[in-house]
């Protein structure tokens, strides 16, 4: 995503992925777009939070509700529903 220098990507990261996680994705979206062009490789960064805005939630509410974060829903519930059909703990 950003192509100058592990600083100046560390730094663009953090702050991204902190409203991320925060679930302003308008946030992030005014961020990426605010960044000069040089510090970043495409636009398609812009375009795919647009995109997928609707299905990026806040994983810090989930979080401090007690859900999971996890992409793994189905696999988990399928493998527990497995583990007690065999009587076997985790």
């Amino acid at each position: 995503m950003v192509s100058c220098g592990a600083k100046v990507r560390n730094t663009v990261l953090h702050r991204l992925l902190t409203l991320l996680w925060r679930g302003r994705v308008d946030a992030a979206i005014a961020y990426l777009r605010a960044l000069d062009a040089d510090q970043i490789k495409s636009g398609q960064s812009v375009e795919k939070c647009e995109r997928n805005r609707a299905h990026i939630p806040a994983y810090v509410l989930r979080k401090q509700l007690g859900l999971r974060n996890a992409s793994n829903r189905g696999r988990k519930s399928t493998t527990s529903a497995w583990l007690d059909h065999k009587n076997i703990r985790a």
